[in-house]
């Protein structure tokens, strides 16, 4: 019997090793259970204020001491969304970028470039808020993924800059051209509400340009977080070599090493994807899958 639709999909989209289903899952759940709470309230079923609880918990207040009173919203607030189309824009935009980052780079690259940044605009946010002329905002807290995906789109603007994707009325634009319209639309709508959100998104968007600069030139700063499993592995006692038995390419043979993959990358910044020869296309597969055997 053939398994329906549905169950296809998640398997399918719950199997692979990306992160960005798992984010947009949780996404998905805090506001869906902040609306179920705010139902919950509107017909009378109890008198707490659950969706205000909740919004207050995991939001991100412009001040200090609320932040020793809730250190998680330095990273919670990154999952909460009130609007539906504020909702449904941020996962589509973190689908969309998250997938073209990973064509080409890791899992535990985009780990940390999300979180680092989504930590580094906080962090900001709240040093910001506290300069006297940009505390008159009309929205004074801090929600939504808005954060990592300026980081993102900055890294990815300088990644992949001149591949292009068709866009509904707009025609083909590069990705150059998207995430430059993104940042400033973005820092427009911030401004309007909330100003040290809006240089925080900048400064944000920043860190990610830099990162990918960084990035071609060496340095992986995601490294910092990587765990080598091989070294807790047992070590197995070798009893007889066989000299004349068929001698295999270990994993780090079959993968490129980091240089390799730096000066493609390189490649990609300044002449797009469609400079790449066909083996440096399949150097590029080949390393993205590297990340399953470390």
């Amino acid at each position: 019997m053939k398994d329906n639709s549905l169950k296809v999909f998640l398997r399918q989209t719950y199997s692979s090793r990306s992160p960005v289903p798992f984010i947009l899952t949780i996404q998905i759940l805090v506001f869906v259970v902040l609306h179920i709470f705010d139902l919950i309230v509107e017909v009378g079923w109890v008198d707490t204020p659950l969706y205000d609880n909740m919004l207050s918990q995991l939001n991100l207040s412009p001040s200090f001491a609320r932040l020793l009173d809730k250190p998680w919203s330095l990273v919670s607030y990154v999952f909460l969304h009130t609007g539906l189309f504020q909702l449904l824009f941020a996962c589509l935009w973190l689908f969309w970028m998250g997938k073209l980052f990973l064509s080409y780079l890791q899992n535990r690259q985009f780990l940390f470039l999300f979180f680092s940044a989504t930590i580094l605009g906080a962090l900001t946010f709240l040093a910001l808020s506290q300069v006297p002329f940009l505390q008159q905002n009309p929205q004074s807290n801090l929600f939504t993924s808005n954060m990592a995906l300026g980081a993102l789109m900055g890294f990815i603007s300088v990644l992949i800059p001149e591949q292009q994707i068709r866009l509904f009325l707009l025609g083909n634009l590069t990705i150059r051209t998207i995430a430059y319209l993104y940042i400033a639309l973005q820092t427009f709508f911030y401004f309007m509400v909330n100003k040290p959100a809006a240089i925080a998104f900048l400064l944000v968007s920043l860190y990610g340009y830099l990162s990918c600069r960084a990035l071609q030139n060496g340095n992986d700063f995601s490294m910092l977080f990587r765990f080598n499993l091989k070294n807790r592995r047992r070590k197995l006692k070798v009893v007889h070599v066989n000299p004349h038995a068929v001698k295999y390419p270990t994993p780090e043979a079959r993968f490129p090493n980091q240089e390799e993959i730096d000066r493609i990358l390189d490649k990609i910044s300044q002449s797009g994807m469609k400079s790449l020869t066909k083996t440096e296309k399949q150097t590029l597969h080949r390393a993205s899958k590297k990340e399953d055997l470390e």
